[in-house]
């Protein structure tokens, strides 16, 4: 009888304590588990970096032309109304398009220290929707963004080589 008192003594302590917090303005939600689950999964999704949620493949292009034209180089007037005018040609956009294609692109570039390290990361969540049409034009486009003002550098090539690597098939391996 004694284990019985104790046992309703406890509950009846947690029931007022668990009370008590909420009362205070404390969510008791810290204590669901798939609160916790669906609160982690937001928190990754959103808190990443938002160059690796890139859906568009027109978005993920423009971010690697900029980053291939901008790789070494200080932004300059005439760099920056070159690719946009890349963008108006290459995409078919209007010159409204072009530019928030560059300045979100220019934005984004500055959460990136070393982009051949992280193309495969922008490339990852629209790479199945590249064709091969769509990865030659992308890889012409990268070769004239890194020749707009000089000849392209080793780390424009590098770059242009990481996305090179990231659209090639895998070999089959004999038996």
């Amino acid at each position: 009888m004694h284990i019985l008192i104790a046992l309703l003594t406890a509950i009846t302590g947690l029931v007022w304590a668990l009370y008590r917090q909420q009362r205070s303005g404390r969510s008791l939600n810290v204590f669901n588990p798939l609160y916790w689950l669906r609160q982690r999964e937001w928190k990754n999704k959103y808190s990443g970096n938002p160059c690796h949620n890139l859906f568009d493949p027109i978005d993920a292009t423009a971010l690697l032309t900029v980053g291939v034209a901008t790789c070494e180089t200080s932004t300059t007037r005439e760099l920056k109304s070159a690719i946009i005018t890349l963008f108006e040609n290459e995409f078919n956009v209007a010159n409204n398009r072009a530019s928030e294609l560059y300045s979100a692109s220019h934005h984004m570039l500055r959460e990136i220290g070393d982009l051949a390290t992280e193309v495969r990361a922008v490339l990852q969540p629209c790479k199945h929707e590249f064709s091969t049409g769509r990865i030659n034009a992308l890889h012409r486009l990268l070769i004239r963004s890194a020749e707009i003002q000089h000849p392209a550098t080793v780390a424009q090539l590098k770059i242009i080589a990481a996305v090179d690597q990231v659209f090639q098939k895998p070999q089959s391996q004999p038996l």
